[in-house]
């Protein structure tokens, strides 16, 4: 008996057996049952259901469990998961808001102007990470060219500080930033509540969630 080469037992992909198995196989076919209105309109009560939320900022707590053992727990930042739902309802919509929100000539275009108020507020919060380290042959303090928004409760160098008789060392506090954050999140929240309301205006243009449409 002849044995089989690899060529053999490969399918011939111009074949209907072939294009048959794949289709059957596929996730996604051009028959399936995909409604955008469906999706846009279940991120919708998602991010009005995170809005009715008292917007306060994540913290870490402790707790003792039935063995008597502290277990540490994190509270999410509930601002933080309002805007993480904005954003991922504003990407779903994106091509609808370069449609309809066309800039002016000379303007810049909606998501230029919404990610140049994001940049404005970003700097004015901007912890501008330093270390202490040798320089020019000396230790002192200097920056490090990094430049971030901290997380609440991050333990940053805030200066110097001695550490023994004639030692200088790095003054390292935890949570040093922590009023800058929360300002940050405050005034991204103020953001992303425009947008949010941007959005709205928009879907009812659209009339997206017509009697007649189908979920």
């Amino acid at each position: 008996m002849e044995e089989e080469s690899w060529e053999d037992l490969t399918p011939d992909k111009d074949s209907k057996e072939y294009v048959d198995e794949v289709s059957e196989g596929a996730e996604y076919s051009p028959k399936s049952d995909f409604s955008k209105a469906q999706i846009i309109y279940s991120q919708m009560e998602k991010c009005c259901s995170l809005r009715s939320e008292e917007m306060r900022p994540g913290y870490t707590t402790h707790i003792m469990d039935k063995m008597q053992n502290v277990k540490e727990v994190h509270i999410p930042d509930s601002r933080k998961k309002f805007i993480s739902a904005v954003n991922a309802l504003k990407s779903l919509l994106t091509p609808e808001i370069e449609t309809l929100r066309k800039p002016e000539d000379g303007e810049d275009s909606y998501f230029e102007n919404f990610e140049n108020s994001k940049e404005e507020i970003k700097k004015k919060y901007l912890h501008k990470e330093k270390t202490y380290s040798l320089k020019d042959g000396q230790n002192q303090l200097y920056y490090t060219g990094r430049e971030y928004i901290p997380e609440v409760g991050d333990i940053l160098v805030a200066g110097v500080k001695a550490v023994s008789r004639g030692i200088m060392g790095e003054n390292r506090i935890e949570g040093f930033w922590d009023s800058k954050v929360n300002a940050y999140y405050n005034e991204l929240l103020d953001l992303y509540d425009v947008l949010f309301e941007d959005i709205n205006r928009l879907i009812h243009e659209l009339n997206y969630f017509k009697q007649e449409m189908s979920f």
